[in-house]
């Protein structure tokens, strides 16, 4: 079973299992669990049922693991390890009230499903020899460990530095060797957790770019942590215009033009002495080379590290999906950076940027002469390794192994919406090495 099944399963049941948290109702209506029902309809195997197991740190279907989704749902995980979920069994087309039932369970508002209906909780106990495991990356790991110290925050448990820095610490330990894995890890997307997931995102994107730029010991720590906290200050304003579908208000934009002070005042209260500089990279991080932006700086330039923060930030809005707008392909949101060189940010900064990740960075779609679509996988110096998704006549090509892609066969960028595919699912590839081989 490919991951974006499993991942297309799993997205479905997380935003059951919200609407059951946040709702008034402790399960969802029928409108709520139909993109769930089809879901998990679609996966039915040869014994006609699929079977979702949570053990430790990682979702398995079907005995596979799902790398990439255990990341990117790991909010789904927990809630399902503290409802005392250890498999689950769909037949055939679940019943619609199944499905309500797992997802009030699963939100901790309901008991589990009926016995002997479609949906079985625990009734199938997982073997270890039936689990196909993956090496655990200690870099998705930190990935994780990132995440859920923002949803820390974002609950109300406050700023605690020094744990942003293990954080981090733990970051930089597993990306020490393998700056491609990280560009295509800060690829991850979960448009439920847009605020946690960009943050992360941004914190691997300034950490690479700041090794690239030959930063090292305390200061490339210390970019990392402010890159990590940038936005904490959205979770003190309980700003949801990340989840807005419509397009944003006059009202909406003021009151994110304030996350960058808030997000400082709190920064610098939880700073040791010597630390100020995280409170300069969440309050600078908007800030223009030029004095545009907010907050006024008046005459004042940016600070380095924030003007680093503020490139990463922008590479990773542009090129991720929003509920009210469309993701821009990653080598257009290259070029808007380079159209920004000398006003926006700082020119050099744009440039090393761009040789950092190279024309094609690692998830990026490119269609080929032949009209076959690929997976850009890494883009070190002198060449470009992918792998195809899409042959010529649109159809998935499964389990291609990665190749080199001749610069001159490349027509053009794929938007992932426009193929069906998400390059993200292609992340374990990279991450055991595959895409440098």
């Amino acid at each position: 079973m490919s991951e974006f099944h499993g991942r297309r399963l799993l997205g479905a049941l997380f935003h059951a299992t919200r609407v059951a948290c946040d709702g008034r109702e402790s399960r969802p209506d029928a409108e709520e669990v139909s993109g769930l029902q089809e879901a998990a309809g679609s996966l039915a195997g040869p014994a006609g049922e699929a079977v979702l197991v949570v053990v430790e740190d990682a979702f398995f279907l079907d005995g596979e693991m799902l790398p990439h989704a255990s990341v990117e749902y790991r909010t789904l995980l927990r809630w399902l390890q503290d409802a005392g979920v250890e498999s689950i069994v769909f037949a055939g087309l679940p019943d619609p009230d199944d499905l309500r039932d797992l997802a009030a369970l699963a939100a901790g508002r309901g008991g589990p499903p009926r016995e002997g209906g479609t949906v079985l909780v625990n009734e199938r106990e997982p073997q270890p020899w039936e689990l196909r495991r993956r090496p655990t990356s200690a870099l998705r790991s930190g990935y994780w460990a990132a995440l859920d110290l923002l949803r820390g925050i974002a609950g109300g448990a406050g700023i605690d530095v020094d744990a942003a820095g293990a954080v981090v610490d733990g970051l930089l330990a597993a990306g020490d060797e393998d700056v491609q894995a990280c560009l295509l890890l800060a690829a991850t997307e979960n448009r439920s957790e847009i605020v946690a997931y960009h943050s992360v995102n941004v914190c691997l994107l300034s950490l690479a770019l700041g090794r690239h730029l030959g930063l090292d010991g305390p200061v490339l720590r210390l970019l990392g942590i402010g890159a990590l906290l940038h936005d904490v200050g959205r979770f003190f304003l309980g700003d949801d215009t990340a989840e807005k579908r419509e397009r944003l208000s006059s009202g909406d934009w003021s009151r994110i033009r304030l996350h960058p002070q808030e997000g400082a005042t709190g920064v610098l209260a939880a700073a040791r002495p010597g630390e100020e500089v995280l409170a300069r990279i969440v309050l600078e991080h908007h800030v223009r080379l030029d004095g545009g932006g907010y907050p006024d700086l008046g005459n004042a330039r940016p600070h380095p590290l924030a003007q680093i923060v503020a490139l990463a930030d922008a590479y990773d809005a542009l090129t991720s999906e929003r509920p009210h707008r469309s993701a821009r392909a990653p080598r257009e949101a290259l070029r808007i950076l380079l159209d920004g060189a000398g006003t926006v940010h700082d020119a050099d900064l744009v440039r090393a940027f761009v040789d950092m990740t190279g024309l094609y960075p690692p998830g990026s779609l490119v269609r080929l002469r032949g009209g076959e679509v690929a997976a850009v996988l890494a883009s070190p110096t002198g060449r470009i390794r992918g792998v195809l998704v899409r042959d010529p006549d649109g159809r998935p090509v499964e389990s291609a192994p990665p190749a080199d892609l001749e610069r001159d066969d490349i027509v053009g960028n794929v938007l992932p919406a426009e193929v069906g595919v998400d390059p993200a699912a292609l992340l374990e590839q990279a991450l055991e090495g595959a895409a440098s081989g």
